[in-house]
């Protein structure tokens, strides 16, 4: 008799002078390792399965927007919530005195500047203009926003940037701030500059 390992025992050990092959027994590190990678693997599985699918009423989604602001909306049922976080120091603004005397763009620049806002050199307007508004260039809404509640300004003042407006450009501007006779902002609505 010779000590041939028979078609489909791989790994049997040759038995005993004439007897059945010897199976060796399995390594308990491979029986571990298999253990473990079952249970990783059906942890992974569960978390996949219990997510909510995209675009369902549970939990909370944060947004990354243009290089200024993060959205972050919570929904609770059916009502929702948003909250919008800009980054100040992201978006160029430009404050531009409409009222046609006094040093009102300095005094703005100088309170957005304090809220952390990125200010330019204040300027005048081309003509005088009716009414205090916050201008925004693409993507800059909330940003428009913030600034437009930092001044006490209603939301009706909040409007794209648009080529007819008063200043000698919108070049670079993420915010245009044009500071209005008729509807100066409460904290200044008093105060007299020369």
């Amino acid at each position: 008799m010779t000590d041939e390992v028979p078609p489909g025992d791989a790994g049997a050990a040759p038995g005993p002078a004439g007897g059945p092959p010897r199976r060796q027994p399995i390594a308990a590190g491979r029986a571990f390792a298999l253990v473990v990678v079952a249970i990783v693997l059906g942890v992974v599985l569960l978390d996949v399965g219990t997510r909510a699918p995209a675009g369902t009423a549970s939990g909370a989604t944060t947004t990354t927007l243009p290089a200024s602001s993060t959205t972050t909306t919570v929904r609770h049922g059916g009502a929702s919530s948003t909250t919008t976080t800009v980054s100040h120091a992201n978006v160029h603004v430009q404050v531009a005195n409409g009222v046609g005397s006094g040093e009102y763009a300095t005094d703005f620049s100088q309170l957005l500047s304090a809220a952390g806002w990125n200010t330019l050199p204040p300027e005048d307007t081309n003509a005088v203009v009716a009414d205090s508004a916050v201008y925004y260039a693409a993507g800059q809404e909330a940003a428009a926003n913030s600034i437009a509640d930092t001044l006490k300004l209603p939301r009706s003042a909040v409007a794209p940037i648009t080529t007819s407006l008063p200043v000698s450009s919108t070049s670079g501007i993420d915010v245009l701030v044009i500071i209005g006779p008729g509807q100066l902002p409460a904290q200044f609505s008093s105060t007299t500059t020369t």
